[in-house]
């Protein structure tokens, strides 16, 4: 048994004879107190230890890893991470094993492509060929975090009781010949809500299957709550929902396609949350999905009102309630935007609010059914549904001239290429360095050859180089007009040069870029830009890559790591991410200060950057919390895309005096912000704090309202 003393326990690996080389089969296994486990191997060929040279794995405590692993041919030294948690553990039947060309093909064959696939995954000199799914059981989640409704149903009714003010909920359901079997079930599924405070308002849009008929008039005879309407001709989901909506008679509406079904504790959540914060305009839940086994499979779990990525996709769609009298006066659902009616209500309802009536409730309570030909199953089958949906965002946007809608790269996610003001505002990019040619250089040159926004200055704050070739080369930049050198003559700290920069910035919006980044995208700038200067926007944040193409950035969680990290960490460049989320814009809490866009009113605000306190780290993280803290939002963009250089080695470079201030810089953010790193609104409660691939783990405190957790 092994005990790690910090959270970055590493093993020199040993080996009798020639180290492993090329292909090999890789077998360990590892069992913790952590439920899932990260393990990384690092491969020296040379140039010392870095995340550009590794192999990874995820697995769960005490499972069996086997994998096959390309090692350099140039390998010096194994190192292997066995966790990233201060921890016990151990470890048993770990193996490197080289293989040949003929083994390689035999292991593929037999026990690979049986199991559905090969899963690659690449690195710089690395790669792992074969490796362990890294998604958790979802099953094993449910039967952890969701606790029997029998255990609970008497203090669930208890709590109900104590309840001031008890909503009605008024569930708009449209029925077409739908099967009888799901049918009953999506009926049925309300039947059994614990909380008794409904009514289901049934509109039948001329259903010509006389078994659908039959039974939507067993129900509505058996029950009172179900009111039923028989449509004489056919109009559509929207107008169907429609006639529900006129005879509906509860304080929220609530919608319900007539093959899903809720949740028994699904409106039970919602007047809680309607208890505590009677204001409530909007209530959505998350939500997964039931396969052709009648299993629950794929989670969305959501994050907190989030208007860009609204913007770019319908994140919010089931469970959804909105008090009666908003969707009224909102003119109900559109018959034009048939297919996407529900994002287009949501996205009215966003165009006129602030989001401060607005109440994600982070538990699974509607249950979408993954039928043959309906967007639960395949996107692709609904094509009409994206068209709908870019008409929905077309007519929002239609009150700001210049702003334009076009289709995302995924199926039903969108772009919205916000509109500048009439003059666009002066960006001044700060950029400090010291000693850097080949980084800065890099970087400048690149501003300069590739960025197509129309007015911005470059501030290169010199921070005591000393550098020869570097100093004649800032002598040489400072003669271009758009770039301007100045001078910080005082020892490093990120947040004293920046602050130093900024009050010498002649722009209105500033932009904060490390030296060790690179262009990409020619428009990186007027995207970013074009999101700072919206009224309800604090900072605004990049899509970094490392040099070989995996993601270094894209945007910051609370929580990871005690304090904050990178979410999709090391993802390939192209990954969707999770739920498509790498494609789409969205509200974060945090983005890095290596390439930040800010109004300089906001900046200054707040008071800039901390550099008493934070010199080095989280400086980034915390003018964030601080925009946030005063109302504005902080975005992360997809659509502004650099390279970022940063030094990626773990712990070889490390010395005790940069331990000591990194630590010091995190106790002084948990003492600051304290129980606010714990509670993300962006970042789901169900994802790890351990790991930055959006996976889930076991929740210390399920959410569990009649026990007053919240």
């Amino acid at each position: 048994m092994w005990s790690a003393s910090s959270e970055d326990p590493q093993l020199a690996l040993q080996f009798s004879g020639r180290l492993p080389r090329g292909l090999c089969r890789v077998r360990f296994s590892i069992s913790a107190g952590e439920s899932v486990l990260r393990s990384t191997m690092y491969f020296d060929n040379g140039s010392g230890f870095s995340e550009a040279c590794a192999a990874r794995f995820s697995l769960r405590s005490g499972a069996y890893a086997d994998a096959l692993v390309y090692i350099p041919l140039s390998i010096r030294r194994i190192r292997f991470d066995p966790s990233e948690a201060q921890d016990q553990f151990q470890i048993s039947n770990f193996s490197i094993e080289s293989l040949g060309l003929w083994s390689t093909l035999k292991f593929i064959l037999s026990e690979r492509l049986s199991r559905g696939g090969v899963r690659r995954r690449l690195g710089a000199r690395a790669r792992t060929v074969l490796g362990m799914p890294l998604d958790p059981d979802y099953q094993r989640f449910q039967s952890t975090n969701e606790p029997r409704l029998e255990d609970i149903r008497d203090s669930v009714e208890a709590h109900i009781e104590k309840f001031s003010r008890k909503s009605v909920f008024s569930i708009l359901m449209p029925t077409w010949n739908t099967p009888v079997d799901v049918l009953e079930r999506a009926i049925g599924s309300v039947s059994m809500q614990v909380y008794p405070h409904w009514e289901l308002c049934i509109a039948d849009d001329a259903s010509t299957d006389i078994a659908t008929k039959a039974c939507l008039q067993k129900w509505a005879e058996q029950e009172p709550r179900i009111h039923l309407q028989l449509l004489s001709s056919n109009c559509g989901i929207s107008e169907a929902t429609n006639q529900a909506l006129h005879f509906a008679g509860g304080d929220f509406v609530c919608f319900l396609d007539h093959d899903d079904e809720l949740s028994p504790l699904a409106l039970y959540h919602f007047a809680a949350e309607i208890d505590r914060r009677p204001e409530l305009e909007l209530i959505y839940s998350d939500e997964d999905k039931i396969d052709a086994k009648g299993r629950r499979v794929e989670p969305h779990f959501k994050t907190a009102w989030n208007p860009e990525l609204l913007h770019g996709q319908n994140y919010i769609t089931h469970l959804a309630a909105y008090r009666t009298q908003t969707v009224r006066d909102l003119g109900g659902l559109r018959q034009s935007t048939d297919g996407s009616q529900d994002h287009d209500l949501a996205l009215r309802f966003e165009a006129q609010s602030d989001g401060q009536k607005v109440r994600h409730v982070p538990v699974v309570l509607y249950h979408w059914r993954s039928l043959a030909g309906s967007t639960a199953r395949t996107r692709d089958a609904k094509v009409y549904a994206h068209s709908a949906g870019e008409q929905a965002l077309r007519d929002r946007f239609s009150i700001e001239p210049g702003t334009k809608v076009r289709s995302g790269e995924l199926a039903l996610t969108y772009r919205v290429d916000y509109a500048l003001p009439e003059v666009a505002p002066r960006a001044s990019i700060i950029i400090p360095t010291r000693d850097g040619y080949v980084h800065a250089s890099r970087c400048i040159d690149s501003i300069l050859s590739k960025t197509v926004y129309p007015d911005f200055e470059i501030l290169l704050v010199n921070n005591q180089s000393r550098d020869a070739q570097t100093l004649r080369w800032l002598e040489h930049v400072n003669q271009n007009d758009t770039v301007r050198v100045i001078d910080f003559d005082a020892p490093f700290n990120y947040s004293a040069i920046n602050n130093f920069a900024a009050e010498k910035a002649r722009g209105s919006v500033l932009v904060l870029l490390n030296d060790d980044t690179e262009i990409i995208s020619p428009d990186w700038l007027r995207e970013m830009v074009s999101l700072a200067v919206r009224p309800d926007i604090g900072a605004v944040g990049a899509k970094l890559y490392y040099p070989e193409g995996s993601i270094q950035h894209a945007g910051v969680a609370l929580g990871i790591g005690g304090v904050a990290g990178h979410t999709h960490w090391r993802f390939p460049k192209d990954d969707p991410g999770y739920l498509g989320r790498l494609k789409v814009r969205q509200a974060v809490s945090a983005v890095t200060g290596a390439c930040l866009a800010v109004e300089r009113q906001k900046f200054d605000a707040v008071g800039g950057l901390d550099a008493a306190n934070l010199t080095i780290a989280f400086n980034d993280v915390d003018l964030c919390l601080k925009l946030s803290h005063q109302g504005w939002r902080n975005v992360w963009t997809p659509f502004a895309e650099l390279y970022h250089f940063e030094s990626i080695s773990r712990g070889a470079e490390d010395t005790p005096e940069k331990v000591m201030r990194f630590n010091q810089e995190a106790d002084w953010m948990k003492t600051r912000w304290g129980e606010k790193l714990n509670h993300d609104p962006y970042y789901h409660r169900c994802f790890s704090r351990t790991a930055q691939d959006m996976s889930l783990e076991t929740l210390p405190l399920p959410y569990r309202p009649w026990e007053g957790r919240w």
